[in-house]
């Protein structure tokens, strides 16, 4: 109620007309969003990506999205919007870039977003190859080279060409680092610089696969060593690392259109005795071939649930171990390899991934969402944004503190709600009960991330 009664009011976008800004990755996903929410605040977006204009033959595996499509909205959002295709495996492109927005906006800059991501399409072919298995024609660093030349190196890359636009404009380039003073730009001297790491909860448990997991940990210290060295320094310039929760990108509703399609045949199941079998037949292979783990409680607690639940062929049989296979991977036929290397007979496949997805539709963010949490960080006052430096923010708790509701006009659930948590799990009944501000404490997260 208190947290409702602060933010009545508060959904007030902040004006960042002036204010020049750099999107990495922008012509799909969470980089788009981001580019419609600083339009919409009035901001100059520089946007970049590899797809300059859009296809005309989107084919299949291709999520579509272009540069010059962000650009119309941003524009008609109210923003100016920069499109500039880059190639960010390419360090020249990048280094013009930044000499060219140096050039256009008078050495000016305030924000970088570095989101570029070139390795979706690799992670969701490669799902379940571990890190030693190679396939034809790969090398050894390709995997890594994959993920991470854009995905971390890029960023890096990125972030320490921003930095010196940044102090350099605001006449903080000084001679204790880099040997020549500067008049600030009166414009900017006021506005603290920041700098964006889009991570993930990768960068603290295993997802997807090693170099995404070792990626994202490297973009969080990235952040966290970068404040370190600006504080140390006195710089105006904040550093962060922010988490989204299960984001409405392209690849996220494919991956739903996929499991629809299943729908209708999957709720032929509910009169199918077979299907009773297959849930047993997963969830005991699951208590035995994972020794050291507590399925026995999870599968107590599934059972309860397969019978509570409103259609129950479409509930049972899942924990929170494989949502990140949901994520990418289509048709839903492809589900077979599990983490614990069990395999499960079609139909239960089938259901149990529809149940999954069902799971999940409630407690998507949208793409904007993290943009409108940028914007209003930007917006900050100077000494409370340059506290913030060096830590990992999650989206939806920050848009709940700042009164940010999503644009469907719901207020965001966060990753650590408990709510989240039992609604990703398929308890829906109770996370009906459960209130949304009910969360687990960080600590939590610093016991799981302990490396000791």
């Amino acid at each position: 109620l208190s947290l409702l009664i602060f933010s009545m009011g508060s959904n007030k976008l902040p004006n960042l007309k002036g204010c020049v800004c750099l999107v990495t990755g922008a012509s799909r996903g969470i980089g788009r969003g981001v580019s419609l929410a600083l339009g919409e605040c009035g901001a100059t977006v520089y946007l970049t990506g590899r797809t300059l204009k859009p296809k005309g033959d989107v084919k299949e595996g291709n999520m579509g999205g272009s540069l010059e499509e962000t650009a119309a909205e941003v524009t008609a959002r109210g923003g100016v919007a920069i499109p500039v295709a880059v190639d960010h495996t390419d360090d020249g492109q990048v280094v013009n870039l930044f000499s060219r927005i140096r050039r256009e906006q008078k050495g000016r800059l305030d924000l970088l977003v570095n989101n570029a991501f070139a390795a979706a399409g690799y992670i969701s072919s490669h799902r379940g190859v571990s890190y030693w298995k190679l396939e034809a024609g790969e090398s050894v660093s390709s995997a890594w080279d994959i993920v991470n030349r854009v995905g971390l190196r890029n960023h890096y890359i990125c972030a320490t060409l921003a930095t010196r636009m940044m102090l350099e404009c605001r006449g903080e380039l000084t001679s204790d680092s880099d040997g020549g003073e500067n008049e600030p730009n009166d414009a900017d001297s006021q506005r603290p610089g920041l700098i964006i790491n889009i991570s993930s909860l990768g960068g603290l448990r295993y997802l997807f696969n090693v170099p995404y997991g070792v990626g994202k940990a490297a973009m969080d210290r990235m952040a966290a060593d970068m404040a370190h060295e600006l504080r140390e320094k006195k710089k105006s310039i904040a550093v962060l690392s922010l988490w989204p929760g299960i984001v409405k990108t392209e690849h996220m509703l494919q991956s739903a259109q996929d499991l629809n399609s299943l729908s209708t045949t999957i709720e032929k199941l509910g009169d199918d005795p077979p299907c009773l079998f297959y849930l047993l037949y997963f969830l005991i292979l699951r208590m035995l071939l994972i020794p050291g783990r507590p399925f026995l409680i999870i599968v107590v607690l599934e059972f309860i649930d397969f019978f509570l639940a409103d259609s129950y062929p479409l509930r049972g049989g899942i924990d929170v171990d494989i949502i990140p296979w949901v994520v990418f991977k289509s048709p839903a036929e492809n589900y077979v390899s599990f983490p614990s290397e069990v395999t499960l007979p079609s139909p239960a496949l089938n259901a149990v991934t529809v149940s999954l997805h069902r799971r999940l539709t409630g407690v998507r963010e949208s793409p904007e969402l993290t943009g409108f949490v940028i914007a209003r960080l930007l917006d900050e006052p100077k000494g409370q944004l340059l506290s913030r430096s060096g830590r990992v923010v999650f989206v939806a708790d920050s848009a709940l503190q700042m009164g940010i509701r999503d644009i469907d006009g719901k207020w965001p659930l966060s990753v650590r709600s408990l709510r989240f948590l039992l609604e990703a799990t398929g308890w829906t009944r109770l996370s009906r009960l459960m209130p949304g501000f009910v969360r687990v404490p960080y600590s939590v997260f610093t016991w799981i991330g302990s490396k000791f």
